[in-house]
């Protein structure tokens, strides 16, 4: 084609889309602002719902533990033959206690039961639940625990428990016993726990009963520096006594063999030694006498306090349950909030067990379906593991265009700002076609190839391998159905609840239903479409063309070229 002669074009378009534009500014500031609205309301519904799922959810999760927690400890005593009667009782009693007195939980309570079973077999169900009880009682007046308490009320039966009484009537007066002596001699329940455990059966085979046991051991205490530390002393003598007598030319004992009484014993040592008891050369013949230093510094404690040991064991031997009761409620002040967490948790471990067969049976589910999920993966490795590529490789292909998402996402969130962008509208009218060329390269170089490449080899995995998935998820669904179809009862169950509560607290009746306002039940007032007429009015002079010149192709290619300056050349024509 032969070179142009001064051809010009000159392009003057007066548009009218001014007005328009102005229109469908208001238009889009009204929808933006409803928009905006609906994703408000959206977010707060959606925020509630999530709020109270979690909160039921956690209170449910939370009630439920709290059963099993009690179901764990009940577990225990079925153990030792308790039946569902039997367990029922103690459980009954556990909670009546622990919602009275603080620092024993109805589970700990139910656990020590345990001790007090294994401990007294003769005891019946109901009896161990008293007698669990009792132990309870004393610990929480002598500060010391129920586990512990227990386990010193079933040793001490063994040990103390005389032949004439009944197992209560020996509970009752062990439990009055060791409530004063901790109390007379300001010690602990735990201390003295571990003395008389430290002397064993040893002095009662010797013919010593509990009251002057615990009296011995409370008025020698201040020899040493502890209850236990006394018991050890205590235990030393015992064990010297026999060959002491005859070393000192005492008589300790009497004609069965058994040993005196303490405040006897002292009284021949006084009579013997008289002043001279506390002389170095005196000491040193009895400890030789006994074999141990300990047994001596248990003399020396109580040789001056025969008269506060003789009565100690008086008043120990008419000790009530009325002082043991009494102590433990003063216990209890400043810990009223204890007790009230006590009280919460057994409501809590009520609750729970309403919903622990549900939440069984929804675990008894999905272990079933995790069993399912592992036989078949175990049955069919070849597949499993072509199914694991092509998941890889999807999660790579996705995580690309995931980002390319978040960068479009980031470009669709100033949409708001179309309202001022519209003025410019005039000034980017050329640039559209530029703009276009570029988004099209951009659109050229996302990973579309790669998901279709992924998309393919799942394709060909799944026509290989169709038979044993089409088995998998015909039984997965099979099985599925028949482990959830309890779910549709309980939801039923739990909506008739429901309406009964609605209409208890006259939230209306069972037979009137309102509509509930969702946020899909919400309308959009999207603006009419609306036809807007445009004159576009475009004047073209040609200057002096060449022959057979195409003026419609040449002005359509010099329009879609870039830059300000839109001359045409001949390899536009």
């Amino acid at each position: 084609m032969e070179k142009m002669l001064a051809l010009g074009v000159v392009l003057s378009a007066y548009d009218q889309l001014s007005p328009a534009l102005g229109k469908a500014t208001q238009k889009i500031n009204k929808f933006d602002k409803q928009i905006t609205a609906l994703g408000g309301s959206m977010a707060k519904y959606g925020t509630m719902s999530l709020a109270a799922g979690t909160a039921i959810s956690s209170g449910i999760g939370s009630a439920v533990t709290s059963y099993q927690d009690l179901a764990a400890a009940q577990g225990d005593i079925a153990s030792l033959g308790i039946g569902e009667s039997g367990i029922a009782k103690i459980t009954k009693e556990a909670k009546a206690f622990s919602n009275e007195f603080a620092g024993t939980t109805a589970p700990d309570f139910v656990r020590a039961s345990y001790d007090i079973k294994s401990g007294i077999s003769s005891l019946s169900d109901e009896g161990v639940a008293k007698f669990t009880r009792l132990a309870a009682i004393t610990g929480a007046a002598t500060k010391s625990t129920t586990e512990e308490m227990t386990k010193m009320f079933a040793l001490g039966h063994g040990i103390f428990k005389q032949t004439n009484e009944t197992d209560f009537e020996f509970g009752n007066r062990m439990s009055a016993q060791v409530g004063l002596a901790v109390k007379a001699f300001r010690t602990e329940g735990s201390d003295l726990i571990a003395g008389i455990s430290n002397i064993g059966a040893m002095a009662n085979k010797m013919g010593v009963s509990l009251s002057e046991e615990l009296a011995i051991i409370g008025n020698s205490k201040g020899a040493f520096d502890s209850a236990s530390e006394a018991a050890t002393g205590y235990r030393a003598f015992l064990q010297g006594v026999g060959s002491a007598q005859e070393e000192l030319g005492l008589q300790f004992t009497d004609s069965e063999g058994k040993m005196l009484p303490m405040v006897q014993i002292l009284e021949q040592l006084k009579e013997k030694y008289g002043d001279t008891l506390q002389t170095v050369e005196v000491q040193d013949e009895i400890i030789k006498a006994f074999g141990s230093g300990e047994a001596v510094k248990t003399i020396n404690g109580l040789i001056d306090k025969t008269d506060q040991l003789r009565q100690s064991q008086i008043e120990l031997n008419n000790a009530t349950l009325d002082n043991v009761e009494a102590m433990a409620k003063a216990r209890n002040k400043g810990r009223e909030f204890e007790i009230l967490n006590q009280k919460l948790g057994n409501a809590s471990a009520t609750i729970g067990k309403l919903f622990a067969p549900a939440a069984y049976k929804l675990g008894e589910a999905i272990g079933s379906v995790a069993n399912s999920v592992s036989t078949w993966i175990d049955d069919n490795e070849g597949l499993a593991e072509t199914l694991g590529w092509v998941i890889a490789g999807t999660a790579g292909v996705l995580t690309v265009v995931g980002t390319l998402g978040i960068t479009v996402g980031g470009f669709l969130m100033v949409l708001p700002t179309l309202t001022a962008g519209l003025a410019a509208v005039k000034i980017g009218l050329f640039a559209v076609g530029g703009g276009v060329k570029a988004l099209t390269m951009a659109f050229a170089a996302n990973p579309i190839y790669a998901a279709i490449t992924g998309i393919a080899i799942a394709a060909v995995a799944i026509y290989t391998y169709w038979n044993p998935i089409k088995k998998f998820f015909v039984d997965f669904f099979a099985t599925l159905k028949s482990k959830f179809a309890w779910l549709g009862s309980a939801v039923s169950k739990v909506k008739s609840f429901g309406s009964s509560i609605k209409s208890f607290f006259g939230f209306g009746s069972d037979d009137k239903k309102t509509a509930a306002v969702t946020p899909r039940a919400m309308k959009i007032n999207k603006p009419a479409a609306q036809n807007v007429a445009q004159t576009n009015h475009i004047k073209v002079n040609v200057n002096n063309p060449a022959s057979n010149v195409e003026v419609e192709k040449a002005i359509v290619s010099a329009m879609n070229r870039d830059g300000a300056d839109r001359g045409l050349s001949d390899e536009d024509i």
